[in-house]
């Protein structure tokens, strides 16, 4: 069956819009983070939400499912929360896109309420449904940067 949905007149998609940080990360030689976009950036509270752009720029055919994580990993190397989830909450596999197009994916990663205020680090990997880790430049994860966590 076809659904058809009605769009107000205004209704604007932010399809590709310009990431906020440039990035050079590439997983093997296939893979290219172009970009990413906080919001907001910088500090956040315990219960708030942080909301991730990715741009991804395929640079080769991919012949498998990937799934991306985003982390808040603390100064003690513990895990304080994380997303995950396939391209476009599941629907756009990586083993569909096509080199050389734009891929913008989405995460929102909620900071628990026992967040202990402090700097933490936000990783990005890159895995296999089945748990297998795709490595990049010798690690497992990119780092996007710093988030604060305020009180």
């Amino acid at each position: 069956s076809l659904l058809l949905f009605e769009l107000p007149p205004d209704t604007v998609f932010d399809t590709d819009p310009q990431p906020a940080n440039a990035t050079a990360h590439v997983w093997g030689d296939s893979l290219k983070l172009a970009g990413f976009t906080l919001t907001p950036a910088g500090a956040l509270r315990p219960g708030e939400t942080l909301n991730i752009a990715l741009h991804w720029r395929p640079l080769a055919p991919i012949d498998q499912d990937y799934l991306a994580s985003v982390q808040l990993i603390g100064a003690d190397g513990k895990l304080a929360a994380q997303a995950d989830h396939m391209a476009h909450s599941d629907f756009f596999p990586t083993s569909l896109w096509q080199p050389g197009e734009a891929v913008l994916d989405r995460y929102e990663l909620t900071i628990p309420a026992e967040t202990a205020p402090g700097s933490y680090a936000l990783n990005l990997v890159l895995y296999t449904p089945d748990g297998a880790r795709w490595l990049t430049v010798g690690r497992e994860f990119a780092t996007l940067g710093e988030i604060r966590v305020l009180p």
